[in-house]
């Protein structure tokens, strides 16, 4: 048998001087071939995507955060404004602590007003929204106005 065929990806040609010279076939990749990456190209690849991955995730974790903040405050606000509204409409007001909840609509939220008499029938009027969060936690609002009543 020939040295040729049991030699895959060598071939055989002529130089200008007549000697023979082997080379490579061109589709086989060498280990200095410029064709492919490197293990520790491919690691850093790795890594880089990975620290990408892990940074989109932070950054929906935080959005999901605010967005649920941002809610609780836009619902606090309204249920505030329309806990106030109710105690202006109250013919008579008085000075002391109340509670209670907003259910059924907004059964996880609760408030707490405290009514103040001022001088010359001021009153001072807060109302404070609140809703248990998760861990223990619970955020709160508080919104104030003054009345005048004579």
């Amino acid at each position: 048998m020939r040295l040729e065929s049991r030699v895959r990806g060598l071939e055989s040609r002529v130089g200008k001087e007549g000697d023979s010279v082997l080379t490579l076939d061109p589709r086989l990749s060498t280990p200095d071939s410029p064709h492919g990456f490197t293990l520790v190209e491919a690691l850093v690849a790795v890594v880089l995507v990975a620290m990408g991955i892990v940074g989109a995730l932070g950054a929906i974790s935080a959005g999901l955060r605010a967005r649920s903040a941002a809610n609780f405050y836009h619902n606090a606000a309204l249920l505030a404004q329309a806990k106030l509204a109710e105690l202006e409409s109250a013919s008579r007001l008085s000075s002391g602590e109340k509670s209670g909840d907003f259910a059924p609509d907004y059964a996880d939220y609760r408030w707490n007003g405290q009514i103040e008499e001022g001088p010359e029938g001021l009153w001072l009027v807060r109302v404070r929204v609140s809703k248990p969060a998760s861990k223990g936690q619970s955020r709160q609002a508080e919104v104030m106005t003054y009345l005048l009543r004579r």
